[in-house]
């Protein structure tokens, strides 16, 4: 199935299919009957460029936890859990001083995408 999955031409794909229908004929028709742009990665849309959605969140969060990385584990546990609740505080007190409804960002968008309709 996995073979199935990660197929990165339309042909490997078939051919991994015939495979798993070889091997389970429920199995195969139910595959085939599943959008395919939703589990094949030969059908993905070009436009993200990575298969990895979460890669930004991992490498903002492993760049973060750097310095604390070297350490014991249940030191570097404890790093990140003082660094998170700091964090939690910092942006609590952020977001009392702030006197709108919607963030900044999203506020931001709001206004571009409410422009753009205008036209």
């Amino acid at each position: 199935m996995m073979g199935v999955a990660k197929a990165t031409y339309e042909h490997l794909w078939k051919n991994k299919m015939q495979q798993i229908k070889d091997i389970n004929e429920a199995a195969y028709q139910w595959l085939y009957n599943l959008e395919r742009k939703t589990w094949c990665k030969y059908a993905f849309s070009h436009y993200p460029k990575c298969d990895i959605l979460m890669n930004n969140l991992s490498e903002s969060f492993n760049s973060t936890i750097l310095v604390a990385r070297d350490k014991h584990i249940i030191t570097m546990c404890e790093w990140i859990r003082m660094y998170l609740m700091n964090r939690f505080v910092t942006l609590g007190d952020k977001l009392k001083n702030y006197k709108g409804e919607v963030m900044p960002k999203p506020l931001k968008r709001l206004d571009w995408e409410v422009e753009k309709s205008g036209n």
